[in-house]
């Protein structure tokens, strides 16, 4: 069984339409032209001891003959999100900004689902027995089947939305982190978790890792001031293996967000490929 663990001591007035438009696009733009690239299928868990829906995005020079490598994306709130990364995946890599990617998104919101699988210990930060699960069967279960199955690249990427793009962070502060890249969009950080990341990056070493994290003006005041607490943490950071990007979106909407959050990361990951 895969445990959590890590290297760290865990002592522990614009018109709303116009908001919309850039999603709305991106979302037209990912339905017309990746629709016969999805695969929909049922993954049974052993460590979630139940089915979990995904959905799988291949490119369209995918050959599964070559000997070619692709990025991964695991994309949670797929019901939400996936759509959107795949449509600027899309974009991206059509634009030679970024390389085809194989995109897998974990469906979430039936029954809550996102809430038992992000939940955490309040006294420590740390995942509860569900979050253990959940972990277990994204950074376990689920990666080993697609590094059999695929043909996946070493550089993986993780993305997450508000109570998800809290998760996403226990891959990072594991001793050898999962993913290259993780993709934080208005996180409901627990209490813990910005020092956590701070002691974290000053020990990665031998390999880039890239966090983007995004906030806005449409944050209730308590979870934006946790997030700008964590970026002034990240800022002043000082290690060559550490990249790091943060975008704050005034005069936009949460929803609206999430599009301009994905656009902005990849722009960002991808930035030396572009």
């Amino acid at each position: 069984m895969r445990t959590f663990s890590s290297d760290l001591d865990f002592n522990f007035n614009i018109n709303p339409m116009k908001k919309l438009l850039p999603i709305l696009i991106v979302w037209l733009l990912g339905t017309s032209l990746h629709a016969q690239n999805i695969r929909t299928q049922q993954f049974n868990s052993v460590e979630l001891g139940a089915q979990r829906t995904i959905k799988i995005y291949l490119p369209p020079e995918y050959d599964p003959e070559s000997t070619d490598l692709y990025p991964l994306t695991v994309v949670l709130d797929a019901e939400f999100l996936f759509d959107v990364v795949v449509g600027n995946a899309i974009l991206f890599a059509n634009k030679d900004e970024a390389p085809q990617q194989i995109i897998v998104g974990i469906e979430q919101n039936r029954r809550n689902e996102r809430y038992a699988d992000s939940s955490y210990n309040l006294e420590n930060s740390l995942p509860t027995r569900e979050g253990q699960q959940f972990y277990n069967f994204v950074g376990g279960e689920l990666i080993n089947y697609l590094d059999e199955n695929y043909p996946i690249s070493p550089f993986k990427t993780i993305i997450g939305n508000t109570v998800t793009a809290q998760f996403i962070n226990y891959f990072f502060l594991e001793q050898y982190p999962t993913f290259s890249a993780y993709v934080a969009i208005n996180p409901y950080y627990a209490i813990d978790i910005p020092s956590m990341l701070l002691n974290k990056t000053g020990g990665i070493k031998d390999e880039l890792i890239y966090y983007y994290l995004s906030n806005g003006d449409y944050n209730v005041d308590k979870r934006k001031a946790l997030i700008e607490d964590t970026n002034s943490l990240l800022s002043e950071v000082v290690n060559p293996y550490f990249k790091y990007k943060y975008n704050v979106f005034t005069q936009s909407t949460k929803t609206a967000s999430i599009g301009q959050s994905v656009a902005g990361a990849f722009a960002f990951i991808f930035e030396l490929y572009s």
